[in-house]
């Protein structure tokens, strides 16, 4: 049989906390050895010391120039937004008065066949001339 040796138990976890606490406290004592280049500042002082360099001037030119764009974009898509509303109230006009001309047709189209033969001008209008007849009012809204 094999004879075992002592070993007195220790306890790892205890071990590595006390040497982590060791480190802490050396690399505290370090950074305080070395102090600071330059003392804390407020952040408003900070930024303020920041906008005097001449990267932050032409950062700031360079955002002053894109709001300007923006703005000038957002007039011209107002403009042109007018423009097409003008243009789509003509088209609706002009499809509303077609669809009264249409509609004025199809009743005239309904009486000439109660009484086929004769128009209210006079003139025989067979359903293929009137589908194909366009009057001077409907050819100006076409246009």
């Amino acid at each position: 049989m094999q004879e075992w040796e002592d070993y007195d138990e220790q306890n790892d976890e205890e071990i590595q906390k006390a040497e982590e606490q060791a480190m802490i406290a050396k690399m505290q004592r370090a950074s305080k050895q070395k102090g600071d280049k330059r003392q804390k500042i407020d952040k408003n002082v900070a930024f303020a010391e920041y906008k005097q360099t001449e990267e932050a001037k032409a950062l700031e030119e360079t955002i002053i120039q894109c709001r300007r764009d923006l703005t000038n974009s957002r007039e011209e898509l107002k403009r042109k937004t007018e423009s097409i509303n003008l243009i789509k109230a003509e088209i609706d006009q002009a499809r509303n008065f077609l669809e009264a001309k249409a509609a004025k047709k199809h009743e005239s189209a309904i009486h000439a066949a109660k009484d086929p033969g004769f128009s209210s001008g006079g003139f025989d209008d067979s359903p293929d001339h009137r589908a194909e007849m366009i009057d001077e009012e409907e050819l100006a809204m076409i246009k």
